[in-house]
């Protein structure tokens, strides 16, 4: 009678045992030859596990990585499946790379269609451009035994803590910045180095982050990288820390480190005419103190110093046309009658003097360890 009862009950058997499937981190899209290719980067989970003593002490492999072309993103992945040993899952899904010429293509478009569609994918992915080759961008080294899901690209909340250069976009930022005033999407543009680090004796390829990428329409507007893009921390959405060194005199400088910045855009309408003002608070403290300069002298360049590169930074998005600084967007969120009147298809036209006014309220809190004086200072 119990036996009756047991027989019909459903059972697991369509289920994937954990450890018997292969789990993508990375997604990689590239065009060439009227053919995409489609990357993907499978991890190694155990390395994430914490292991007995005396357990996984041979030398792991911490990735693998596949390719495959097609006509279209789809087709890629498909002829990728059919060589894979076994079922990939894609909810660890960490990050997705799309090349310039892929973007210029629909890639970027594609891609995050089909992500989105599948339901084993999340909105908690970043997404990059790169113009080099994405089989070196992907196999970037982590830090010293541990897991790429841990390494700056994969994880890249934990450097920026550090260093805010340029904030890393998820799929659901990338998405709102698509569908909002002025419909232009600002992409980390990433890349590998093999010139900084070292282990056991040979260089090491790590994945950086080297600028950003301006996208509208899935049309690439331009992109702006290394220092040219350092106005761009002082605006951006999210700030955590971030250095300068400023020039004193007689070849000596200071390090100041900002560790709280806070920033605010007005739209000032004349007569019709939109121009923007730029106010920033920041609490900073000395990191490098050579010269005995007072702490007003030392905020005076820094302030200095830190115009220039808001400044130097939008200038370098107009010469492409781009509003780096989403200012069509502060319009429309504070005076929409005003966005109305200018706005052409959801974006306003800018000039070299649409900012108006740069303000900055910089605050010297301490010296860090020391005092305001030099630690070795001459007699």
């Amino acid at each position: 009678m119990i036996f009756s009862f047991i027989v019909p009950l459903t059972g697991c058997w369509d289920a994937n045992e954990p450890d018997r499937m292969s789990y993508a981190q990375g997604l990689g899209v590239d065009y060439k030859d009227g053919k995409y290719i489609v990357y993907i980067q499978l991890m190694n989970l155990s390395l994430l596990a914490k292991t007995e003593s005396g357990a996984g002490t041979g030398k792991q492999i911490k990735a693998e990585i596949g390719h495959s072309t097609g006509k279209s993103v789809e087709e890629a992945i498909y002829n990728l499946y059919q060589t894979t040993q076994r079922r990939i899952h894609w909810g660890h899904l960490t990050y997705i790379f799309v090349t310039k010429t892929a973007i210029a293509q629909n890639g970027l478009k594609d891609v995050t269609d089909m992500i989105d569609r599948y339901f084993e994918t999340h909105y908690r992915m970043w997404i990059y451009c790169t113009s080099d080759s994405l089989s070196k961008v992907m196999d970037s080294a982590p830090p010293i035994n541990m897991s790429t899901y841990l390494s700056r690209l994969s994880d890249p909340d934990a450097a920026f803590g550090q260093y805010s250069f340029i904030q890393a976009q998820d799929m659901r930022e990338i998405l709102i910045s698509h569908y909002e005033p002025p419909h232009e999407m600002i992409i980390p543009v990433v890349g590998s180095d093999k010139t900084t680090w070292k282990g056991d004796k040979e260089t090491r390829n790590v994945g950086v982050i080297k600028g950003l990428s301006i996208v509208n329409n899935n049309s690439l507007l331009g992109t702006i990288l290394d220092k040219d893009a350092n106005g761009y921390r002082w605006i951006q959405k999210k700030f955590d820390r971030t250095g300068i060194s400023i020039e004193a005199n007689d070849n000596e400088t200071i390090g100041i480190t900002v560790g709280d910045r806070r920033v605010n855009i007005k739209p000032i309408v004349t007569n019709g005419r939109v121009q923007f003002d730029i106010e920033l608070k920041l609490r900073a403290y000395i990191s490098k103190f050579e010269t005995n300069l007072s702490s007003s002298q030392i905020s005076s360049k820094a302030k200095g110093l830190i115009k220039q590169e808001i400044q130097k930074t939008y200038l370098k998005g107009l010469e492409s046309g781009a509003d780096v600084y989403r200012l069509s967007h502060v319009l429309y969120k504070n005076n929409l009658p005003a966005w109305k009147k200018i706005e052409i298809n959801g974006k306003i036209p800018l000039k070299k003097d649409s900012i108006r006014k740069i303000k900055i309220d910089l605050l010297i809190s301490h010296g860090g360890k020391q005092r305001k004086m030099p630690t070795l200072e001459n007699k």
